[in-house]
């Protein structure tokens, strides 16, 4: 046995006596038996017990055996994807019923499937879950619509600075050298007005985000079990709406954009979303003399808007409303002799086209994304009041490359047994954050005043 075998094994060890105390008195005697046989083995095969650290490059909480990490891992193969519903599934069962994960009869009933499933250290009994998998990340991602058009990245720490260049450098001539010692000559070998860009650096501060389920006492596992894929789609749900508005319609000024966003606790203060990102140089009012129809003139008006960042059509979006999206299919070409709908649409874009989560089809080869979060309650002007007009929606052009989310912690679900109600309160939390690479710069524009 070599010493990485030997540092797996006791590894092995550690984390069968960490969850022996959670097992039935039979059960733990089985596991401590096996536990001292193994360590008297390790000193048997020489060398003495091997140090493993708490910290190891597969599994950080120090369990070798590989199934947290797995967890950890976007699922790739069916054993990995039965391994993240096993592990999700006992989770919510635990959290509801109140119970160890062990001690459900769900989790006995898998732990030969988990046991089988462990290639390094399954003689120690099944390894224990504690927290949910990375499909269910996956799954809140797919349910993204607008905010699944940008970048993410996972943030190792809180804040995280991603660094990034300044202006962009620009290419000089250098012209060839004759001299012996051209290469030590720094004024030679290197063009005037040639130098690097200067360096800035964008921070990600993730907050945290919660929502809540609330469940009888009654809910025992036999009872849970049935409407378990219920509350698996509530948790889902609930994390991607709660992300999307605030992408859409977050404000972080003392008072919200919107005149009904007062309370201080809701999500869309928690960072800026695309119309705060939005500059007032690039906010204009629909220019048809009916508000109900939308002009090609004015979609084409915000990419002139955007200057440079609006460009390139296949780094664009327009993000409507449901109602946007109908007016979207009515635009008319004026330029045209039959005044055609300028939209393509999904069943005409072919094969190589790509398909974006949500798209209703292109216009000018920039793909429509129609997201519910796009408020058809504004006024003129593209925000709520008190009082007033409110029945107006908006069209956002979004640059793709302009923005990044980061996320921070895992999904969490969070017990709380409430005894005045006797009932069990699932709280559902989350870290992460939004930004724009370029605040200031106008990466996106919007067309306001467009009428039910």
């Amino acid at each position: 046995m070599n010493l990485e075998e030997r540092k797996r094994s006791l590894a092995g060890v550690v984390a069968a006596l960490k969850t022996a105390g959670n097992r039935p008195e039979s059960e733990q005697r089985e596991v401590l038996a096996r536990c001292k046989r193994q360590l008297e083995a390790l000193t048997e095969s020489g060398g003495g017990v091997p140090r493993i650290d708490d910290d190891t490059d597969d599994d950080p909480d120090g369990e070798v055996n590989g199934l947290a990490a797995r967890v950890r891992r976007k699922a790739l193969t069916d054993a990995d994807r039965r391994l993240h519903e096993l592990n999700d599934k006992s989770l919510i069962l635990s959290q509801v019923c109140r119970v160890p994960v062990e001690r459900t009869k769900y989790w006995r009933e898998a732990a030969p499937e988990i046991r089988s499933m462990d290639t390094t250290n399954g003689s120690f009994g099944p390894w224990v879950p504690t927290e949910m998998s990375a499909s269910l990340h996956e799954q809140v991602r797919l349910q993204l619509v607008v905010a699944g058009l940008f970048e993410r990245v996972d943030m190792p720490s809180n804040p995280y600075v991603l660094p990034i260049g300044g202006s962009l450098p620009k290419a000089r001539l250098i012209p060839q050298q004759g001299d012996a010692d051209a290469d030590l000559d720094v004024a030679k070998r290197i063009a005037t007005g040639m130098t690097s860009p200067g360096a800035t650096a964008l921070t990600l501060n993730a907050t945290k985000v919660g929502a809540r389920l609330t469940l009888s006492e009654e809910a025992t596992e036999d009872v849970v079990f049935p409407v378990l894929n219920y509350v698996y789609r509530a948790v889902i749900r609930a994390m991607a709406e709660q992300e999307e508005d605030g992408i859409v319609n977050g404000d972080t000024t003392a008072t919200h954009m919107d005149a009904d966003v007062t309370d201080s606790d809701d999500g869309r203060k928690q960072f800026k979303g695309l119309r705060k990102h939005c500059p007032s140089s690039a906010k204009f009012a629909n220019g048809a003399s009916d508000k109900t129809k939308i002009r090609l003139l004015d979609l084409r008006k915000q990419r002139e808007k955007m200057g440079v960042y609006g460009v390139s059509p296949t780094r664009l979006a327009y993000v409507v409303s449901p109602m946007g999206a109908l007016r979207m299919l009515s635009v008319e070409d004026p330029m045209s002799a039959t005044n055609p709908s300028p939209v393509v649409t999904l069943d005409k874009l072919g094969s190589q086209a790509t398909i974006l989560n949500g798209m209703l089809g292109s216009i000018d080869g920039i793909p429509i994304i129609t997201s519910p979060f796009v408020r058809e309650d504004l006024d003129e002007n593209g925000v709520k009041l008190s009082s007033g007009t409110a029945d107006r929606s908006l069209i956002l052009c979004v640059n793709r490359d302009a923005f990044v989310a980061g996320d921070r912690r895992s999904i969490r679900l969070v017990p709380t047994y409430i005894p005045v109600t006797d009932q069990t309160l699932i709280t559902v939390l989350r870290r992460y954050d939004f930004k724009n690479w370029f605040a200031g710069d106008p990466v996106c524009s919007v067309l306001t005043d467009v009428k039910k």
